[in-house]
């Protein structure tokens, strides 16, 4: 694939140069354009280490793009096996090489493992889901100008939150689409009232020495304690800091 953010300086350059060929570029034609600009310009900045391709794929449909960016993920998965272990020991006798042998699986420990079947099917528990060609949102942008919005609010909203990607890389990714740079960032304070239940361990010799050590712990500003559980939670407050 070519380079777009290399041998051109912006979309509308390349645009462009599909005009000085005579190919027709009407808003149809200017929209695939620039979907396929911003694929391309997808790939190469995954290529580069700038974004990673589940990061793409995840935000690329939402601006009306369904390829799929190339990349290899990290995925963990979790199966239920069944299997046989042999273990070998030097003992005296058969019950010290059992109490060797029930120590040896307790710590998972010296285990040839043998005749391994699975109990049930491969759970992912980390990784990406796969995207789907094909299908994108409903309310994906289907003009060159809402595509452009919804772009820029995507790399802005990358520089505050994932993949946190650094607002210079972010300032070029958007000159290549005529965009204004991200704005400085403010800072907001988020409130969210909700009832909720504290709790914390301690170690004590009885139910009433256990409740002062808590109450040492919550007047020296709750220290040690997580919530345990909350209540339906109320509406977010947001104010400037």
């Amino acid at each position: 694939m070519t380079d777009v953010t290399t041998n051109y300086d912006s979309w509308t350059d390349w645009k462009d140069t599909l005009a000085v060929r005579g190919e027709t570029v009407d808003a149809t034609r200017e929209l695939e354009v620039l979907r396929e600009f911003i694929y391309a310009a997808a790939v190469s900045y995954s290529q580069r280490g700038d974004i990673t391709p589940a990061w793409a794929n995840k935000k690329l449909p939402g601006l009306g793009i369904d390829k799929i960016v190339p990349g290899a993920s990290y995925y963990k998965l979790v199966v239920q096996l069944n299997g046989e272990a042999e273990y070998s020991f030097r003992a005296n006798n058969r019950a010290e090489a059992l109490r060797q042998t029930e120590d040896a699986i307790t710590t998972a420990d010296r285990a040839l493992i043998t005749k391994i079947s699975a109990v049930s099917a491969p759970v992912f528990t980390e990784g990406p889901e796969d995207p789907t060609p094909g299908v994108l949102p409903d309310d994906a942008p289907t003009t060159v100008d809402a595509t452009l919005a919804k772009l820029r609010e995507t790399i802005m909203l990358a520089t505050v939150a994932g993949p946190k990607i650094c607002r210079t890389g972010a300032d070029d990714f958007l000159e290549l689409f005529g965009l204004e740079p991200v704005p400085a960032p403010k800072t907001f304070i988020v409130k969210r009232p909700a009832e909720a239940v504290l709790e914390t361990t301690v170690e004590a010799f009885d139910e009433e020495t256990a409740e002062r050590v808590a109450t040492w712990r919550w007047e020296n500003n709750k220290t040690g304690f997580t919530v345990a559980e909350t209540a339906e939670p109320g509406d977010f407050e947001v104010s400037s800091n």
